[in-house]
């Protein structure tokens, strides 16, 4: 039978070196799950790379001290000149429906090692990590041009400048292509760049580029929503306690559904907004003006886009944004072709803000089966006084994308595991607009 509330079982918590080639000194091993407190992993459809945190407690027997001549067992802060750039090996599994967190092939990477209390002869310290390929980015500086489609130019970008295996890489193909030079911009702040000027096969424009436990990911934002939910069944809110397989489907807190300040989003033009180019090759200005219910489609809330502040009255809009058009000048010989023409890809801006229109907080079970991008079924109850027509808010519940995700592990014995996730979704209500 399982139960939310056991902790994990830490199956391997190393820290070590490793070379260049991945060759791990087995002298430099140390087993750190002997004091461990507190591991919290994250993921985000925000953030281009894996962190993670570790608070680890020391009681002076962990380690040989670097240069100490009488080679006497110490904490391990002391058995080395610099923690940074060192390597964890992360194997965790926990008694629920999900297959275990193993970093053990891909490694985390050591980016700051503070102490935090001494007391009683016992010190405390707080381990930071990262992926590897976040302090590689760090070094990795992109000068060749490229000109192929987006998507192409992406997967090159990552295999060839940071060396991410292809099967660790998931590009969504694009319809649009773009030429541009690197500049010595960073890889994943170029990728990321691109990733707004991006547009599919077909729907909205809009990328996330993100790294979950999976690998890399350069996704359509309405092809992450078209996806099936996790599991056959839904997240259900309760106050009533129950120690079985469904416990493992329990939301056990959560904060209810905000969809953001009014004056903000008419401000910042996320109804509607005005978008003026000017073309340097045929000096011609142009206005075009962009509308949240003409441009986004909802896909996994049932609800229209609400029109009272999207006028059609040219004279009111939130926002007004002025290009210079890109005609030719990343292209050899003479041309006036427009690179990347922003007709196909501008309306990415109210796809992220209608995306971002109704986002909720829950905390669920340990699932290491979730990750950053998936979509979960969510069952809220309703206040109602008349529970023989069905306790779930209709308008609340339904289907949710994950936009940031962390698991949290204790070491104590008693507090158990879970996960803590905040969710997006294009409007309210439970069902889509196919029925689903």
């Amino acid at each position: 039978m399982a139960n939310w509330s056991r902790p994990a079982i830490i199956e391997e918590l190393l820290i070590y070196d490793a070379d260049a080639a991945g060759t791990i000194a087995n002298e430099s091993k140390i087993d750190l799950s002997g004091g461990f407190i507190n591991f919290e992993y994250y993921e985000s459809l925000f953030s281009p790379h894996i962190t993670a945190h570790l608070i680890y407690v020391d009681t002076g027997n962990s380690a040989k001290g670097s240069g100490d001549v009488q080679e006497r067992i110490g904490e391990i802060f002391n058995s080395s000149t610099n923690f940074k750039g060192k390597k964890m090996d992360i194997r965790i599994s926990h008694e629920s429906l999900s297959t275990g967190l193993n970093l053990a092939d891909y490694p985390l990477e050591v980016i700051a090692f503070n102490p935090l209390t001494s007391k009683d002869k016992v010190k405390s310290y707080l381990l930071f990590m990262a992926s590897e390929y976040a302090t590689k980015n760090e070094n990795t500086k992109v000068r060749k041009k490229y000109s192929n489609s987006i998507s192409n130019s992406v997967t090159t970008i990552l295999t060839e400048e940071l060396e991410v295996p292809s099967d660790r890489i998931t590009v969504d193909n694009t319809k649009n292509s773009e030429a541009f030079e690197g500049m010595g911009e960073r890889p994943f702040e170029l990728i990321r760049d691109l990733a707004t000027r991006a547009a599919p096969d077909s729907g909205s424009a809009g990328y996330f580029f993100y790294e979950a436990v999976n690998g890399f990911n350069f996704r359509s934002i309405d092809k992450l929503l078209s996806q099936p939910n996790v599991g056959t069944g839904a997240y259900v809110y309760s106050d009533v306690g129950t120690f079985c397989n469904a416990s493992n489907f329990r939301i056990l807190e959560y904060t209810p559904p905000k969809d953001g300040d009014l004056l903000t989003q008419l401000r910042g033009g996320a109804f509607k907004f005005k978008y003026e180019t000017f073309d340097l090759s045929s000096l011609k200005y142009d206005v075009q003006y962009y509308k949240i219910s003409d441009e986004i489609e909802p896909i996994i809330g049932s609800d229209e886009i609400a029109e009272i502040y999207q006028s059609s009255n040219t004279e009111e809009y939130g926002r007004t944004i002025f290009s210079v058009l890109d005609s030719g000048n990343h292209e050899s010989g003479i041309t006036t072709a427009v690179n990347n023409d922003p007709k196909n890809w501008f309306s990415s801006k109210l796809r992220y803000t209608s995306l971002l229109f109704n986002s909720c907080e829950i905390v669920v079970p340990c699932n290491l089966n979730l990750k950053a991008g998936d979509v979960i079924n969510c069952s809220f109850p309703k206040l109602t006084q008349d529970s023989a027509q069905g306790v779930s808010d209709e308008k609340i519940s339904g289907k949710y994308l994950i936009l940031h995700l962390s698991h949290k592990f204790t070491g104590d014995g008693q507090t158990g595991s879970t996960t803590h996730i905040t969710m997006v979704r294009d409007t309210n209500g439970m069902y889509s607009s196919s029925g689903e």
